[in-house]
C-alpha cells in the first residue's frame, strides 16, 4: 500500500508542477489548468486504496469467481445452436475477427467482468487514484508521449476521460477527450488499453461506448492526431483523414502535433454503435438469403472450367462457350452495345446521374461554386482555367460534352486546380485527393464509352 501512496503522490506532484508550463499546449487547451488540478492527502489517497483493495478482494471472491464462469462463454466455446433465442448473438463467429472480438467484450460487459465509466478530475479522492492509474497507462502505451504533458490534460478539468474497468475497480484502459460543445465537437487527446488486456475488442467497445455517450452532449464529431501506430485503429473505429468540418470550426481550439495525422469521425445520432456486431451479422444473413435467391433465378454463380482450346491458337465461336448463352448473351446485344449506337440523350442521363453522385460526395464541398476571386486575389495568377461544380453542370444542360471522357476531364481538372494552388496540410487539398479517387473509382472510361 505504502508503494501505491508513493505513486499517486507523486503524479498528484508531477501534475502540480507542470501546470504551470505552458509554452507546450495551445492557449486554449491550458486555460485554468493550474486550478483546474486538485491534489488529494495522503491520508484520503490511503483510505481509498484500503477501500480499492478490500472492493477488489470482494470482487475475487469464489463465489463470484463461478458466477462469471456460468455466465460467460468465450467465443472459442459459442455453440451457434445454443444461441438461436438471444437476438445480439453471433452465430457464426468465425466470419469475422473483429466482430467476434467485439461480441467477446459484449459478453463480459454482460456478464460484470468489465464496465465503463465517465470521471472528471473533480477531486474526488476515488477518481484521483483512477486517473493516476489511467495516466500510468497512457504513459506506458504511450513512451513517446511526454510524460508531463499526459499528467497536465488527464488532471485537465476540462478534459473527461472514459474508463475501462475490470472486476469492478481496476483500471486496464481509457480514453480522455475535451468536448467542445459549442461547436459539436470533441478532440481526443489520448487512448490505450493494457499491453496484457490488448486483442479482446476492448478498444473497439470503449470507443463505442463514447460515441454512444457524446450523442447526449451534442458531440457530431471526433478529431484527434494519430501517430502511425494508431491510423490502424482509427480507421477501423470510423474515423478518416479527410477532414470534412470547415477549418474555422477546430482551428486553434485543439493542439497541432508534429508528425502526427489529423483524423475526424463522423458520429451517426441514428446508429447504435453497441449494436455494431449484431447489426453486421444481421446485414450478413439478409445478403446471404438474398443471394440464395438470386441462385434460383441466375447461373452467375455457376464456374466453368477454364478454355484449353486457345492452346491450338484456333479461333473459335463465342457462343461455344460454357455459360455464355446460359448468361443470355446473343449477336444481337454485341451490335447494339457498339461504338455510336447510343443516341446523345442517353450520354446527358448518364452523365447528370454520375454528376449528382460527385456533388454528392462527402469531400466535394470545396467545388460546388466558383472560387471567389475578389477574396482570393491571386488565384487566377496560379490557375489559368477554372472549373467547378456548378459550370460542369451548365455544361452537361447545354450538352457541351460529346463523350464521357470529356466529363472526367473536367472533373479531374477541377480537383488538380485545387491541389494546384492549396498546400498538402489544408483540407481543401484533401477533400480534393479523397473526391479524385472516388471518380476514378465510379467513372471508368471503356474504349466503346461515347
Amino acid at each position: 500500500m505504502a508503494e501505491l501512496i508513493e505513486v499517486a503522490k507523486d503524479s498528484c506532484s508531477e501534475a502540480h508542477a507542470t501546470a504551470k508550463q505552458s509554452e507546450e499546449s495551445n492557449p486554449l487547451v491550458q486555460t485554468d489548468v493550474e486550478e483546474s488540478i486538485v491534489i488529494p492527502t495522503s491520508t484520503s489517497v490511503a483510505t481509498i486504496i484500503e477501500s480499492h483493495t478490500q472492493a477488489r478482494t470482494m470482487t475475487e471472491s469464489a463465489e463470484l469467481k463461478r458466477k462469471l464462469d456460468n455466465d460467460f462463454v468465450s467465443p472459442e466455446t459459442i455453440d451457434p445452436g445454443s444461441m438461436q433465442n438471444d437476438s445480439l448473438a453471433m452465430k457464426d463467429i468465425s466470419s469475422s475477427i473483429s466482430a467476434s472480438r467485439e461480441e467477446f467484450a459484449r459478453k463480459e460487459e454482460e456478464s460484470g467482468l468489465i464496465k465503463f465509466e465517465v470521471i472528471t478530475n473533480d477531486g474526488e479522492p476515488e477518481h484521483m487514484v483512477q486517473l493516476t492509474t489511467l495516466k500510468n497507462i497512457f504513459s506506458r502505451q504511450l513512451p513517446k508521449m511526454p510524460r508531463e504533458y499526459i499528467v497536465r490534460l488527464v488532471f485537465d478539468r476540462n478534459h473527461r476521460s472514459l474508463l475501462l474497468l475490470k472486476n469492478g475497480t481496476r483500471v486496464i484502459g481509457g480514453i480522455s477527450y475535451r468536448p467542445f460543445e459549442e461547436q459539436h465537437f470533441a478532440e481526443i487527446a489520448f487512448c490505450a488499453i493494457n499491453a496484457a488486456d490488448q486483442v479482446r475488442g476492448y478498444g473497439t467497445r470503449l470507443m463505442n461506448h463514447l460515441k454512444e455517450h457524446v450523442k447526449t452532449q451534442g458531440i457530431n464529431y471526433f478529431l484527434t492526431y494519430a501517430d502511425n501506430y494508431a491510423i490502424g485503429y482509427f480507421k477501423k473505429q470510423g474515423f478518416s483523414k479527410v477532414v470534412s468540418q470547415p477549418k474555422t470550426n477546430w482551428f486553434g481550439y485543439i493542439k497541432d502535433y508534429d508528425g502526427g495525422t489529423l483524423m475526424e469521425c463522423l458520429i451517426y445520432t441514428q446508429f447504435n454503435y453497441l449494436k455494431t456486431a449484431s447489426l453486421i451479422h444481421k446485414q450478413r444473413m439478409v445478403c446471404k438469403k438474398i443471394y440464395q435467391k438470386l441462385q434460383k433465378r441466375s447461373r452467375a454463380h455457376l464456374v466453368y472450367p477454364g478454355l484449353t482450346k486457345f492452346a491450338e491458337s484456333r479461333l473459335i465461336d463465342i457462343h461455344t462457350i460454357p455459360g455464355i448463352r446460359e448468361a443470355g448473351w446473343s449477336q444481337a446485344m454485341v451490335r447494339n452495345n457498339k461504338l455510336g449506337s447510343r443516341d446523345h440523350g442517353s450520354l446527358k442521363t448518364r452523365l447528370t446521374q454520375l454528376w449528382k453522385a460527385v456533388s454528392s460526395h462527402r469531400s466535394a464541398w470545396p467545388f460546388h461554386e466558383p472560387v471567389d476571386t475578389k477574396v482570393v486575389v491571386d488565384y487566377l495568377d496560379h490557375i489559368k482555367v477554372p472549373i467547378d461544380l456548378s459550370e460542369i453542370a451548365k455544361r452537361i444542360d447545354r450538352g457541351a460534352y460529346l463523350s464521357k471522357a470529356a466529363f472526367k476531364a473536367d472533373l479531374e481538372l477541377m480537383c488538380k486546380n485545387c491541389t494546384t494552388y492549396n498546400t498538402p496540410d489544408t483540407t481543401y487539398y484533401k477533400a480534393a485527393i479523397d473526391l479524385h479517387d472516388f471518380i476514378n473509382r465510379r467513372i471508368q472510361i471503356r474504349e466503346n464509352d461515347i
